[in-house]
């Protein structure tokens, strides 16, 4: 299960505490970068879990897990987002498009300095790493690009390039380099490590899983998780315990208008004031008696009266 906690030397490099520490790592972080583009990379700046706050508190912000810079800024510049993505319920695939579309606004909104040509914008390559398929054809790498549907051949350089990389997909037409190192970051063990780059890249995140102050970061890391966890918790206690006082109440005033009293009777009984008790009144007038009460509660909820 993603949530549960494991030991820091089980983690694989799809865990996201252990991705993340690894691009973060003083000793280890450039090199892993460099393996992670899977390619030549000169001037490379490594920018840990860059934050793009929301413009506004109840706006969406995002947190990149690795930005990697190549080259010197401008149009000649690209920029890499690579993300490791563990969660594989229906409704976060599904969405995982639209994620990157929100990821690229953000990253795009700050591409550009005031009064810059757009022609200056960087490049920009995103690369998701799943250990499921995320569109479902077997594949084990995804690469979207816009193009035009009337003329597929059409140049459209936006300079904007999607990867989703999935470990379980078919290896046909792939780089053999690319099978093995998504099968070692599923499973990050020794024996995955089938190559002379792959054992130099456990190496260093054996070293890693073995740093006293990674150690105590993952202990914090977990701390924070717990802590957020138990208020979350508590909040669905409060927040249960007040549907369950609404839909009892609800209850009891229908039981009571079956039986013909009035609001003033009903407050009365309940030694409540006729203001307090009114909307739930004329919402089981609204529904009728005979309407289930959990029923009313969710029609409440949809239109906003709960």
């Amino acid at each position: 299960m993603a949530n549960e906690r494991r030991k820091l030397e089980e983690l694989n490099l799809l865990d996201n505490f252990l991705f993340g520490t690894m691009v973060t790592h003083p000793d280890y972080g450039e090199p892993f970068a460099r393996y992670l583009l899977n390619r030549e990379v000169g001037k490379l700046k490594v920018v840990p879990q860059s934050v793009y706050y929301a413009s506004d508190t109840e706006l969406h912000g995002a947190i990149l897990d690795a930005y990697l810079e190549e080259g010197d800024e401008g149009s000649d510049a690209t920029v890499y987002d690579v993300e490791p993505e563990n969660d594989s319920h229906a409704e976060a695939v599904k969405a995982l498009p639209r994620r990157m579309r929100f990821y690229r606004a953000k990253m795009d909104g700050r591409g550009l300095k005031a009064g810059e040509d757009y022609g200056k914008l960087q490049n920009l390559v995103m690369i998701m790493i799943t250990p499921f398929d995320p569109f479902g054809l077997g594949r084990m790498r995804y690469t979207v690009r816009n193009a035009c549907l009337e003329e597929p051949k059409m140049p459209f350089d936006d300079g904007v390039m999607m990867v989703f990389l999935n470990s379980k997909g078919r290896q046909e037409d792939m780089p053999e380099k690319l099978t093995q190192f998504l099968k070692y970051v599923e499973n990050s063990t020794w024996e995955n490590a089938v190559t002379e780059d792959l054992r130099k890249l456990h190496e260093m995140v054996g070293m890693v899983k073995h740093d006293e102050e990674v150690a105590i970061r993952y202990m914090k890391f977990w701390e924070e998780k717990e802590r957020i966890r138990r208020e979350a918790l508590e909040e669905g206690r409060e927040e249960g315990r007040a549907v369950g006082e609404t839909v009892s109440l609800l209850r009891i005033i229908q039981r009571k208008v079956s039986r013909g009293k009035t609001l003033a009777e009903i407050a009365d009984e309940l030694e409540d004031s006729e203001e307090a008790i009114r909307p739930l009144y004329e919402t089981v007038q609204k529904y009728g008696v005979d309407c289930a009460v959990d029923d009313i509660y969710e029609k409440m909820t949809e239109c906003g009266e709960a």
